[in-house]
Formats: C-alpha cells, structure tokens, sequence
C-alpha cells in the first residue's frame, strides 16, 4: 500500500464543474506537489448537493488520480465552502468603559455579544473579524487592548453559513472516508492568491466566476469586510448561447472562449459552425456577442449593487479584481471597464508559481487558494478540524448513519 507522512497534507476544490484534488508535502519549508486528480463534477448544482452519491464519486475519483500520482493515502483535507446561502453581516458594537482600561475580556466580550446573534441551531460560523475600533475621538484603532476609554465602537464582520450545507457536505465527505481539517471561503481562498497587498489596503471588490457559482468579496484596509456568492456564472452563459442558437454545450463553451471580443462591435459579421450529424450553422457573431455580454454584465452588476448597499463600504469600489474559468472571455476587462466606470483587472493565481505552473490559470485560483490555507501543524491535519461545526455533524453522523 501506499506510504503515508505526517507533513502531507490535501486540498479538495469541489465546484460545479471539476473536483479537483492536491497533495502536497512540506520539508524544511520548501512545498512540493506529490500529486494532483481532476475529476468532472456531479451531483452539485450552484453550489448546492444535488445528488450525494454522485458527488462522493466525483470526490472519490479525483482523490484517488491524486493519491496515485503522490503514492500516498490522505484521510484529511481542507475544503472550500462556496454557497448562495452563505451570510455576511457587518456589525456596530458600542461599549461603555467610563474611563476605565479595556482589558482582553472586554474584547471576549465584543464576540460574545456578536455570536448571541446567530441562530446556532441553524447555523455555522466561519469567519469572525473585528475589522476596527474607534475609541473615544481616535479613528480605526486596531488594537484597544490595555487603553484607557470611555466609549469603544467595534465593527465586526461575521461569515456564517447554514449548517445543514456543513452537515450535507460532511456526510458526502465521510463516504470518501476524508475528513476535514478546515473549511475555507472560497472567495477567501481564490482572493488570497489573486489580490495584491495594494488592492487589498487600498479597498477592491474581488469576483471569481465559477461555473456554477459567482463567488465575490470586498476588501477594506487589508481585510475582508463582506461576501458572498450568486447563482449566476460561466456555465449560465454558455447555456444562453447554446439555448438560443440550439447547439450543443460543448460547442456553446468554445464558441464563448474562443470566437468572441465582448469589447468589440461586429457589425454584419458571421461565422460557419460545422456539427457533427447536422447542417453547417451560419451564426451572427454580433448577436453572439450580446449574450454573452449581457450575461457577463448581469453578474457583475447584482454584485456591485450588492455592495454598494453597505454605505461604509461604497469607497471600496474603486477597482474590480476579476477572476475564475470565464474571466478569461476575451475582451471582459475593457468590457466592464466601459460599463462601469471602474478600473479592472484580469487575475491570474500567483502563489508557487512555479511549483504550481500547470495550475497557473484563472480557472484554478481557489485550489491554489486552498493550498496556500494548508496549516501544517501536525494535530490539525491528524486529528482534523476543531471548529465546533465540524464536531457537531461529526457528532450528528454517528447518531444517524
């Protein structure tokens, strides 16, 4: 069998059209990829578990390419979570101190009164973060710890998720015999190894077009202040195209990557498309061009609406980060820039860039975002993740299967 290692560590990417799994191994801090397994995604739609024995072999089969490849067994891997019914909330919490030191209580306290928020029945936390303060007359303090004060305003930004997606996925999981050492956003994920420490401090909206999925995240001062993900991306607009043109979606996929500039105008211009067991098709590229376009458009503009529904946020939409398999529609950063007025920018993953060059796409940012998450801290990756959700449908498995 298969030799196994205590610095190995996995990463499942699980999106809605490819699996894809990463084994990696870290010694003397140099990483080195042992083996990679791609599979075509089944039983998940939009982010949502449509089928689980689907998936499982989807899951199943891109694990075992890795562990072939890597020669090696994993039983634990840190997993994206990308859902349209992930929630991100800003919260304002006032604390009174009346001239008296804020000690690490008080700031235990701050969580506290967040979490006493949430549902914790119905729900999963996945991200708490004081983004700032402001103490008194003083302006994003970052650490009030040990400060005099008479008043402290916190903002706080909380990621929860409902917990049944959490449960669904851990059961798909445990098929697999895998268990999880971390759950990663994967807007958290894709932007950590797209985004530039500028864009980041600088304030951006950071948007990865999936298939399924259009995960997005703005960022402020260096953090992550909201996100979120929406029903709507690549694989929405090759199916307008081969709907309206009554064409397979094979050829709609290529006719979208390879045919088009959305940022031209064609004007009385036409292509031949040559199909199998059928007449030659005479296609309008101009009118080709406008489907796609108006789709592309449609995405990004329910995300900008999106934020810019948070008034304290409105300053960072001053750039666009675009990334994910349909960013690479040619013509997409001119195109958005017209429409919106803001400046864009295509991303292309560049972490280990050259440890990772067959991943070094738009289309693979959230994988090499997991692998960059990877903490090799042995009783992480041995004993798994030991956030309460994870203990929690652990508990809800044994009860049940």
């Amino acid at each position: 069998m298969f030799t196994t290692s205590r610095k190995t560590a996995a990463i499942l990417d699980i999106g809605s059209s490819k699996v894809v799994a990463v084994i990696v191994e870290k010694e003397n801090n140099r990483l080195s990829v042992l083996g990679i397994g791609e599979s075509k995604s089944f039983g998940i739609k939009n982010s949502i578990i449509v089928n689980n024995k689907l998936l499982s072999l989807a899951i199943s089969n891109a694990v075992y390419e890795a562990e072939k490849a890597a020669k090696k067994n994993v039983d634990s891997v840190v997993v994206n979570v990308s859902n349209i019914f992930i929630n991100s909330t800003l919260f304002t919490v006032r604390s009174s101190f009346a001239g008296r030191q804020i000690d690490p209580r008080d700031i235990k306290k701050i969580k506290n009164i967040v979490f006493s928020k949430v549902d914790v029945s119905k729900n999963e936390i996945l991200k708490y973060q004081i983004l700032k303060h402001d103490l008194d007359d003083m302006k994003n303090v970052v650490d009030p710890e040990f400060m005099f004060a008479n008043l402290l305003v916190s903002y706080v930004h909380l990621v929860t998720i409902p917990l049944k997606y959490l449960v669904g996925l851990g059961a798909v999981l445990l098929s697999c015999q895998l268990k999880v050492s971390k759950f990663v956003l994967s807007s958290e994920a894709s932007a950590s190894v797209c985004l530039t420490s500028e864009e980041r401090q600088g304030g951006c909206v950071f948007i990865d077009i999936g298939a399924g999925v259009s995960d997005y995240s703005v960022y402020d001062k260096g953090d992550m202040a909201m996100c979120g993900s929406v029903p709507l991306a690549g694989g929405n607009i090759t199916k307008d195209v081969a709907n309206y043109f009554s064409i397979g979606f094979a050829d709609a996929e290529k006719l979208k990557e390879n045919r088009i500039d959305i940022s031209k105008n064609y004007n009385k211009e036409f292509m031949v498309l040559t199909q199998i067991d059928s007449k030659d098709l005479k296609l309008d590229l101009g009118l080709l061009n406008k489907i796609v376009a108006a789709r592309i458009y449609e995405i990004i503009e329910i995300i900008l609406k999106k934020a810019q529904e948070k008034k304290q946020l409105r300053h960072c939409l001053n750039k666009i980060v675009i990334t994910g398999g349909s960013s690479k529609i040619k013509g997409l950063q001119d195109f958005i820039t017209k429409k919106t007025g803001i400046p864009v920018r295509i991303a292309t993953p560049q972490y280990a860039a050259s440890t990772f060059s067959k991943m070094a796409d738009p289309a693979y940012s959230t994988t090499l975002g997991l692998v960059r998450k990877i903490n090799f801290l042995d009783d992480e990756i041995v004993q798994g993740y030991k956030g309460r959700g994870l203990k929690r449908f652990l508990l809800w498995i044994k009860q049940n299967f």
